[in-house]
């Protein structure tokens, strides 16, 4: 169920069609031509050549397990609990896998279009197709145990939404229509950047791969918590740096301190001047030279009071911190659009340029300054990176 609640954090079934509450269904995010760390299948019409991983393929290959762990449970339960877990744990579980693989093999199609393999369009359309089918016996399933018991309860399409509709597959006459911009292999210059010879200092080390480099929030490399000095001298508990395992687009993610605590204390006075005592660096070694960018994915959050914005700060390597706020310009929140944008990915992306970047060693530095910030994960880019959803694999 941890996996089950992870992977439905990144995108929830009922916005697996990149939907809002009820627009029409449009191709994923999930990149279909993205490195990956997956090995993929083989593929008959190219010699058994085997494909290589993809965002898309990673997805369902997770799902697919999830699957298979919670059906191994199922088979080994007594049978007067069986109708209970398929309620409680089976059901919900399975549905989503479905929905997911509906549009994740329904996105493949278009792809499989676009390069003429025509068996692989057979098969992906016949995937997503009994996916969609999936979903109607499960419902039914659900709504006949213990004789009706729950009968109602579920709905294989609630408020008829469009996602839960099958979506379009392509055919052979889809073959000249362009991708969604957010599926691409990136720059052909980007495909041979995996840093093989980089040492990293120790397991908290990353390196360029893809012109990329990704690093979950909790994974940093140093830390300081010296902003607890402050707090422990009027007599209050220690502040600092938590993990909050599990949640994130990514893995945990990283809060400063207790945020109710420390939003009605005195700490704010504090910190307001240039000490930057809170902070988390993040190593890194880059191959390419040039001007970088940093996506840093925030879990979307309100200011938690009137009195306090979503201030932090980031630096990288020697330069001074550039302060950045998420509460948005009039301190109370985003616009609704980005707001809406944010909880559906249940991430707010900061893009932050960070200039011209030489090849070799990095470290980024995020600062603390408003309690209720927390950080999801960063994303550093050069031009030509492939694009991906939500964040690239880590790149150690």
């Amino acid at each position: 169920m941890t996996d089950y609640y992870s992977l439905n954090f990144i995108r929830k079934p009922e916005f697996m069609g990149f939907n809002g509450y009820n627009d029409g269904i449009k191709r994923t995010e999930f990149n279909p031509l993205a490195p990956g760390d997956l090995t993929g299948p083989s593929d008959p019409e190219l010699g058994d050549r085997i494909i290589p991983a993809n965002e898309n393929l990673e997805r369902v290959v997770e799902w697919e397990t999830v699957r298979n762990n919670e059906q191994q449970i199922a088979k080994g339960l007594p049978a007067g609990d069986a109708d209970a877990f398929f309620e409680l744990v089976g059901y919900p579980v399975e549905s989503s896998a479905a929905m997911n693989d509906k549009f994740l093999f329904a996105d493949h199609t278009y792809v499989d279009a676009l390069m003429h393999h025509a068996t692989a369009l057979t098969q992906n359309t016949s995937m997503a197709r009994a996916a969609y089918d999936s979903i109607q016996s499960l419902t039914t399933r659900y709504n006949s145990l213990e004789n009706g018991k729950w009968d109602g309860m579920m709905s294989a399409a609630p408020r008829d939404r469009h996602v839960f509709e099958m979506p379009r597959t392509a055919t052979a006459a889809d073959a000249n229509m362009p991708l969604p911009a957010s599926w691409g292999a990136g720059d052909a210059a980007c495909q041979g950047t995996i840093n093989s010879t980089a040492k990293p200092a120790s397991a908290a080390s990353f390196a360029e791969q893809h012109c990329t480099v990704s690093i979950n929030a909790a994974h940093f490399a140093r830390k300081s918590d010296d902003i607890g000095a402050v707090v422990q001298a009027s007599g209050r508990a220690f502040a600092h740096w938590n993990v909050l395992g599990d949640l994130g687009i990514s893995g945990g993610s990283m809060v400063y301190g207790n945020p109710g605590l420390l939003a009605n204390s005195d700490i704010g006075a504090a910190t307001s001047g240039p000490q930057d005592l809170a902070w988390l660096d993040y190593d890194f070694t880059t191959t390419t030279s040039g001007s970088a960018m940093l996506a840093l994915h925030l879990l979307p959050t309100f200011a938690i009071d009137s009195d306090h914005h979503l201030r932090y700060a980031v630096a990288i390597d020697s330069a001074a911190p550039v302060e950045l706020d998420a509460s948005g310009p009039d301190g109370h929140g985003p616009d609704t659009a980005t707001w809406s944008a944010n909880v559906l990915r249940n991430s707010a992306i900061a893009t932050i340029p960070l200039g011209p970047l030489a090849a070799g060693p990095h470290t980024i530095r995020l600062l603390y300054r408003d309690p209720g910030v927390v950080f999801e994960h960063l994303v550093l880019t050069f031009p030509g990176a492939p694009p991906a959803y939500p964040v690239p694999p880590e790149t150690r």
